[in-house]
């Protein structure tokens, strides 16, 4: 028996610029923690919210899920299997699907800092980048 994939909207911005508000994402509700894997976007339930989080799986340690919204600087306190909703995975923005894939560069992108909203590292700053190319 397969489990349906059922659609949610996406409400917040910490995703952006992969997963944006009012994108539509599939998810996959008859997925178990055992099976996620860094770089997996998940939907987690938090004890006493009213709407999920949806974030990447940074990494998991035993029954514990660490996530991360990609613009977030910090990471979301542990989730387990209880918290799970299921692993997202499509997203629909302008007319159009979008299987997700390429989840472990996007999470190390992510852990680097790199997305919009983060802050840019020091290195790549455009003060640095000028006067390392001579302007």
């Amino acid at each position: 028996m397969s489990v349906p994939l059922v659609p949610m909207e996406m409400v917040g911005v910490s995703m952006a610029p992969w997963l944006c508000r009012g994108d539509i994402l599939l998810v996959d509700v008859g997925v178990s923690a055992n099976e996620l894997k860094p770089g997996d976007v998940v939907v987690v339930q938090p004890d006493g919210q009213e709407l999920p989080l949806v974030h990447r799986v940074v990494r998991k340690e035993g029954l514990a899920i660490q996530t991360k919204g990609d613009r977030n600087a910090d990471l979301d306190p542990p989730w387990f299997p209880q918290h799970l909703v299921g692993r997202v995975t499509q997203r629909h923005r302008g007319g159009r699907w979008k299987t997700l894939s390429g989840g472990k560069l996007l999470l190390w992108i992510s852990l680097g800092r790199f997305y919009p909203g983060q802050r840019i590292p020091a290195w790549f700053s455009r003060s640095n980048v000028k006067r390392r190319l001579g302007f």
